[in-house]
């Protein structure tokens, strides 16, 4: 098995949008190096929060037995986390390109209103075979409804 995703999460307020490769770290640099502490640890992934930023940045990584094309696939595909992300009600790709995705996800959370954000994802390869997807919050999505914060 190799260790083939490496997931960078970057929730703004703002919803900047950057390169995608701009802050992602390069597989030899431990997330502990770099200011983030692992938050979680299930089924052979690592998820890691950052300690010091102003917004939210996570990181996850692991190994799993399948090659890394076919993770990356099963990451993208919003259709089929419907019913399988807990909390995840609603789920649409409103856009596509070629490495991109625009992503509108709505969660239902208990004992506050439900949350929906839109989401900008981009994923590539690099030179190793190792993979990465990236997502941050992005503008353009449906217009706010009620009853759902916008985050």
């Amino acid at each position: 098995m190799k260790k083939i995703i490496l997931a960078c999460i970057s929730l703004s307020l703002v919803g900047g949008v950057s390169s995608a490769q701009a802050d992602l770290l390069p597989f030899s640099v431990a997330f502990s190096s770099r200011g983030f502490e692992r938050i979680a640890h299930r089924r052979g992934i690592s998820v890691f929060k950052h300690r010091e930023s102003e917004i939210v940045k996570l990181g996850a990584e692991g190994r799993f037995g399948y090659p890394p094309a076919q993770v990356q696939k099963v990451l993208l595909d919003y259709r089929r986390q419907l019913g399988s992300v807990a909390r995840l009600t609603e789920a649409r790709v409103l856009k596509r390109g070629r490495n991109w995705l625009l992503v509108y996800q709505r969660l239902n959370l208990p004992v506050i209103d439900d949350r929906d954000f839109t989401l900008k994802v981009t994923w590539g390869s690099r030179k190793d075979g190792s993979r990465w997807v990236k997502y941050r919050t992005a503008r353009g999505g449906p217009p706010p409804r009620s009853g759902i914060v916008r985050v």
